[in-house]
Order: structure tokens, then sequence, then C-alpha cells
């Protein structure tokens, strides 16, 4: 349906600007609307035992997702990268739910480790499971209501769910498998708009479940799905989401009298569709027995009304006092079908013209395609207080060539001995199972008593270890919240590699110096395309040991980066300076010439050195001994900090160890000894706190000369 009046009113007057200055296709999304949405959503149902989880596959921009966890929203996923969206955005444990079909092992167990409450889809898979969520969930499959959704097929068409008369035979079976604690799922409906018909597939989720209850399964959570509709054409009526939230409460307590379980709910469209529009240009208008306006947007942009017929509005809004003509609005796909709209009434378009497409916020940008070389366009987001920010930017043709290999690698016959795989999907996904850390966990506790059979056996494994940690797919320790996690197994990977594999000699190309060691150089083999797709610059010097990430835009100059270390996106590793193993710097970072951040691989407890995002570390100082940096400090020239030093606040003479605080401006100083007065000991001095504005006006120089 058209754009919503407060939508409109917010973007229209900017628009013509947005496009003169940015350009056109972009999506963009409202902030303000997107969350309000959500709010009602959890008003209807009141105090009820509630929660709705945004379906990730509709709007998966990291930025969309952040909002609506951040007041209070869950996520629902349905792979392995969906996951590691809700974990990156901060969703945690029971705040995702993870249900998929078709499942493969290597993301069950992923959805088990970050706590997720997993949904199982079929009894072929659960009774390939070796260990059980500790909340099993069998989802249902359509049936009454539900099963005459033409998207999702009947119960003799449907790949979803556990047929129901199978249901209480299931949970029984996992009962037996020692499964305490039972949910249930059901994928109600697609796109529904008819309240009757979406309340009765509701309610026969909540009956299904109160058979099963009835057989002796005390019930946590009953989730409904999704499904709910928006209304795409100006004459269709929206979804009374109140009262289709009254008839939920009203068959939970009926059905379930005493303290029954909790409603989740799934809704990806419903809640951010009507809060985005496709803006684009009239580039081209012409007659071919019909008339056409072109577009410079494409079906891959939008593919919803080629793929199946879907029906968005259209409209140009700066040229309503037109008269109306009948045109079909086309892309410029090499298929007919690449057509937003047929025989479509409009404002007779002219070249130049902008035209909106209604209802993109949801299974849009997120389905749309690289076919014919036409790239994704851009994702906009309209703030709350009425900004415009950039949240994807369009794709260029580095990212559509980033996967390329223009000189082809070997794979059945490439294996040379003692070499490392190269970035294989094989290995990304075998890092990521539970079975691989176990047997990694396994072997390091017995690495005094490997023979050389069992490291040869081991060392694939160890392989695929270290290719992910070269990918940036496993890090030593990673930002959660306001605090890191450490995972100790990277340091048990990385030194069962000093067992695993022998000496090789390295190639470090013409002019440069072999080397002899266990681990290869990253950059060995890599040509000029390599350098294109990952967007890092090295300069001659520079020395990284494959098992490090180096994010795209990082600058290396003459330096060292060690084994398991990560260097974030836009960082400057400057003359000489070194990065330890498993040394962690945040992104646009400065670590100055030869300054040294300590590398630690045992004891296997101990934490590594972290440099949060915007640090700048002075030439030549040292930091060791799993100091934490945190984001936007600035480190002085030869400022020492290892675990022991002290840090000290000149303005309140506080004291700390092992954590520069948030913008703090450290150089190095000495203090008193009250027992000695005649000597001093050294020390780390914060001078002063550095603020936004203070660097906009100062540079790093003058920070560290107070």
């Amino acid at each position: 349906m058209p754009i919503n009046e407060a939508f409109a009113q917010r973007l229209y007057p900017a628009l013509p600007d947005i496009v003169a200055t940015y350009g056109t296709p972009f999506h963009i999304y409202d902030a303000r609307g997107i969350t309000a949405t959500y709010r009602e959503m959890t008003r209807a149902f009141g105090a009820e035992p509630f929660r709705q989880y945004f379906a990730v596959k509709a709007l998966p921009n990291p930025n969309i997702l952040s909002l609506l966890v951040a007041v209070g929203s869950g996520l629902d996923c349905a792979s392995a990268v969906e996951l590691e969206l809700a974990d990156r955005v901060g969703a945690k444990g029971d705040g995702i739910v993870f249900t998929s079909n078709n499942t493969a092992e290597p993301e069950y167990d992923l959805a088990r480790k970050y706590g997720a409450l997993v949904t199982l889809d079929d009894r072929a898979f659960f009774r390939k499971t070796t260990v059980l969520p500790d909340v099993v969930a069998f989802r249902m499959m359509a049936h009454g209501a539900a099963a005459g959704s033409v998207l999702m097929g009947d119960a003799t068409q449907t790949k979803f769910g556990v047929p129901v008369d199978e249901l209480v035979d299931v949970y029984r079976e996992a009962r037996r498998r020692g499964a305490t604690r039972f949910g249930i799922h059901g994928m109600t409906c697609a796109n529904e708009l008819d309240l009757k018909r979406a309340v009765r597939a509701a309610v026969d989720v909540i009956e299904t479940a109160a058979r099963v209850a009835a057989a002796g399964f005390r019930l946590e959570y009953i989730n409904v799905g999704g499904g709910l509709g928006i209304p795409y054409r100006p004459e269709d009526r929206p979804l009374d989401f109140a009262a289709y939230a009254e008839a939920i409460i009203a068959a939970r307590r009926r059905l379930f009298p005493d303290d029954g379980p909790r409603i989740l709910m799934e809704c990806g469209r419903y809640v951010t569709g009507p809060h985005g529009v496709l803006v684009t240009t009239v580039i081209n208008r012409g007659r071919k027995g019909r008339e056409f306006a072109g577009l410079d947007a494409s079906m891959s942009a939008l593919m919803r009304p080629g793929f199946y017929g879907a029906y968005h509005h259209l409209t140009l809004p700066f040229a309503a006092d037109r008269p109306l003509t009948t045109v079909d609005v086309v892309g410029s796909l090499c298929e007919n079908m690449d057509k937003f709209a047929i025989d479509r009434p409009l404002p007779d378009p002219r070249e130049g013209d902008i035209a909106v497409i209604h209802d993109t916020g949801a299974h849009s940008h997120a389905m749309g395609f690289t076919y014919n070389g036409r790239l994704r366009p851009a994702e906009l987001m309209l703030t709350s207080d009425d900004d415009v920010v950039e949240i994807r930017r369009a794709e260029r043709i580095d990212d559509y060539l980033a996967t390329v290999r223009w000189q082809p690698r070997r794979v059945l016959s490439g294996v040379r001995d003692g070499s490392f795989p190269r970035n294989t999907d094989a290995a990304s996904e075998g890092v990521r199972s539970m079975e691989f850390r176990n047997a990694i966990e396994a072997a390091f506790d017995r690495r005094a008593e490997l023979a050389d059979p069992e490291l040869s056996a081991l060392a694939p494994l160890v392989r695929s270890g270290l290719a992910a940690l070269d990918r940036g797919e496993l890090r030593a320790a990673s930002p959660a919240g306001g605090s890191w996690v450490v995972d100790t197994f990277v340091k048990k990977l990385i030194l069962l590699s000093f067992l695993t594999h022998r000496n090789v000699v390295a190639e470090a190309g013409p002019g440069r110096p072999k080397s002899y060691d266990k681990v290869p150089l990253k950059f060995e083999d890599w040509d000029q395309q390599d350098f294109l797709s990952a967007r890092v610059r090295a300069v001659p010097g520079a020395v990284v040991r494959y098992g490090a990430y180096i994010a795209p835009g990082a600058v290396l100059m003459p330096s060292f980066v060690n084994v398991g270390a990560y260097v974030g996106p836009g960082t400057m590793i400057d003359t000489w300076a070194t990065v330890g193993s498993c040394a962690q710097v945040g992104s646009h970072c400065h670590i100055s010439g030869g300054a040294g951040l300590g590398g630690v691989l045992e004891p296997i407890g101990d934490d590594p050195v972290i440099i949060e995002d915007n640090v700048f570390v002075g030439a030549r100082s040292e930091i060791a001994e799993g100091v934490r940096v945190r984001r936007g400090a600035v480190i002085g020239m030869g400022v020492y900090l290892g675990g022991s030093t002290p840090i000290v606040d000149r303005a309140t003479g506080e004291v700390r160890y092992g954590d520069v605080p948030e913008d703090a401006v450290v150089i190095a100083g000495a203090r008193g000894d009250a027992r000695r007065p005649e000597l001093s000991t050294y020390a780390a001095v914060i001078v002063k706190y550095a603020d936004e504005r203070t660097r906009a006006k100062t540079s790093l120089t003058d920070l560290v000369r107070d």
C-alpha cells in the first residue's frame, strides 16, 4: 500500500536532495516506524508471557537487527550466517530462536553453542543428533487453516515439520533420550491478511500443543511462527494485530488454564515490510507495442514482482500533476520477467523522474542477486532524529569478483606435503562443529602421548582450524557486549600445529629471503587478485604468518604479525611494529613504528593483548601480558604496559592494572615510593581523556605532549 503518512512526511521533503547527492537506486528504511510496530505488537499482549523474534531472513542488515534487539526483540535465525549475525548484534541465549529445515549438523552445533532455542524440523535429523538442545521443540507440519497457504504447501507437499499424528511419539522418543524440557513450534501461514484465517492457524498450534501436553509433556513455550501479511495493494486492509493477539491469549487461557506456556512469535515482514521503499530513477521512456518506463533498478534489487507476480505499489511522488498513462515499469536484466509493474496507471513518466516502489522493508534487498552483473543497491536508514545514514553501501565490481580465482588453484592435485588449505567452504563448515572442537581438545590433552600416525591423522583438522583463523572465522578473543570472550581453543589449536606439521621452506618472492618454519607465510602464494579481493596493502618487508587475519583496508608497513593475531579494518601496522600471537587489534587503529604488542600461547589460560577500535599506540611502546586498551585510547611514545604496571589517573589518583580506560591519554611516568622517598618506580600515567571534540581539534602529537 502507499507509504504511511508519517514516513512520507519525513522522507519526501528530503528525497530530492538525497537523490541529487547520493544517487539511485537505494532501499531506505524508517527506524522510527520499525520500532513503533514492534512496540505495538508487545503492547497487544500486555502482561501475558510473550516474546516476538524478528525473522532475520526478512531484512538481514545488522543495523536493523541491532535496532530491534535494543528495544527487546529476539531474533529468528535459519542458517549459520544468520546465527553469526544475531550473535554479532548482541542477541544471546534464548534471545535467539533457530528454526531451520534440511539442517546441516555444523549449523545445529552452532545454534547449540550460542544457547539458542532450537526447533527440530523433522524426525530424521532428530535421530542424527548426538546431543539434544536444552529445550527440545519440534515443528509441527502445516495442517488445518495453515495447510491452505499457497506459499507453504499443504501436508502432502510441504517440506516443513513433523506430521501431527507423529508428534507425541517423537516427544516420547526425546524423553527416552534424556530430554526434560520441551517446547513446540508451528509454521502457521504466509503473508496472511485474513484475521479469521490467521487466528485459526495460530489456535491450531495451541490446540496441538495442548494435546502434546495432555500426553505428559510440560511445554515451556508455544511458538506460533510468523507469516502475518501486510497490505501491498492500496485496497488491502491491514490485519488487526490487537484482535489477533487477543484471540491467541484467549486460546492459551482456555487450553492452559493454569500456568501455561509462554507465547513466541517469529514475524519478519509484518515488522519491517511497510517501513521500507526502493528509490529509483526513470532512465528511459519508450514504446514497443506497449508503453515502457525503464528504471535504473532491476529485478536484482527487488525480485518479488518478477519472481512470483507480487504486487508492489509504485509512485512518482513529484509528478502527481501530470495526466495518467498506462505503462509497464521495467529493469535492465536480459529477462522479460524483469518488470516492477505491468499495465500500471501512472503520471506520464519522464526521464529523470524519481520513482518510489513501496513496501520493500522485507524480502526485498535480502532476496537480491547479481545475475547479468546487475549488482545489489545500497541500503539507507531514516533515523529517529530524521537523519539519513548509509547502512550498506552499493555493491561494486570488486565485490562481484571477490571470490574469483583469476589464477586457478589446484584442488585434486594441489595438496602438497605440509601445505595448508586456502579458503575452502569445507574447512569453514568443519571448524564450526562441536565434533571438530572436541577432537582438538582431546588431542591437546594427550599431546605428550601422540604418536606419528595419530599426528598425521590429526593434521588435516589442524590445517582446517588454521585456515579458519586465517579467514578471521576463529578468533582468540571476541567482543561480546562491553567485554571480551577469550577462546583458549585457539591457542591449543596453534600449539598442536607445531606437533602435526614439520618445517618447510616458504618462498617469500623474488629478492626476499626464504623461511624455514612449521607455519608458512600468509602471502606466500597470493597474486594480485588475492590482494585486490582482500583489500589489504602490504609493503615490502611486511611479514605475516599464515593463521593471522588481516581485515580489508589494513595497511602493513615493514612489520611482523604472528599466527593467531587479528588486525581489524582500516588499521595501520607501522614500520618495525610487532603484533604477537593471538593479539587482537580493532578497527582504525595506528600501531606506530617499533611498537610491540605481546603474544601469548602459554600458559593456556592467559589472556591475549586486546587493542580496541580507534586506538593510537605511540612509537616504541610495548603492551603485553593480556593488557586491554579500550576504544579511543592514546598511548604515548615509549609507554610500557604489562599486567603489573600501575596505571595512575593523574586527576584522581586512582590506580588500575591491565586495563586502559576508554579515551584515556597515557604517557610514561613514575611514582614515588612512600617507604623510600629517594626512589621512584615506573608507572603509566593517564594525563587526560580525549573526547570527540578534542580529537577534531587536536593532533595525536598534541594529545600526548601534555
